[in-house]
């Protein structure tokens, strides 16, 4: 039974490595997986950079990214917490172009090449240097996973890999949404408080 390509693009740009090489190894050699792979998450860059320039999908993710690296400091992300340019430029200061490039590629081995991409772009990270960084991750993320996958295979079938991500992603998915929704009625609950205590 031949692979399933539309399958293997969902897999590829929906869910990441974690579902697409389990899935792939089971058709293709460990070699045809990690090109195929590493082609379809960094060709789309050039393409991507523009799209996130024409979307306000950018200031959204740009703050759950800054949640991440609030360990640079908690007084200085306290304060820069409600204004994100601020503690762009607290990052920028402390870490510089080196700490970009190399959160670059730890976003892109551990999170994927589109949160790579809109970490890279929030952060003004000059093109050439985000294109190599989200590709040094790249290769990272596919070695990991296609040595994790290959091994694991021996013993699970590679299959349950494949359900057992989407699975996860699907309740992380609804957790998430449950949380914002959680969140916005206590913002909401806050403010009318506030309106009838003035």
């Amino acid at each position: 039974m031949p692979i399933n390509l539309l399958y293997m693009f969902l897999l590829t740009y929906t869910l990441g490595p974690a579902t697409a090489v389990p899935y792939a190894i089971q058709f293709w050699s460990k070699e045809l997986t990690f090109a195929f792979l590493f082609t379809c998450y960094t060709a789309p860059l050039p393409l991507l950079f523009i799209f996130l320039s024409k979307v306000d999908y950018v200031k959204k993710a740009e703050n759950k990214i800054l949640s991440l690296f609030s360990s640079i400091g908690e007084r200085e992300f306290r304060k820069a917490k409600k204004a994100p340019e601020q503690l762009l430029k607290v990052f920028q200061k402390k870490w510089g172009y080196l700490g970009h490039n190399v959160a670059t590629v730890f976003m892109a081995f551990s999170m994927g090449f589109l949160w790579a991409a809109v970490f890279a772009y929030s952060f003004k990270l000059p093109r050439n240097q985000a294109y190599k960084s989200i590709a040094v991750g790249n290769v990272l993320g596919l070695l990991f996973w296609i040595f994790l996958m290959e091994k694991a295979s021996t013993v699970v079938n590679p299959n349950f890999f494949v359900f057992f991500f989407l699975i996860l992603a699907g309740l992380s998915w609804l957790y998430g949404e449950i949380s914002e929704r959680r969140l916005a009625k206590q913002i909401a609950k806050q403010k009318v408080s506030k309106r009838v205590n003035t």
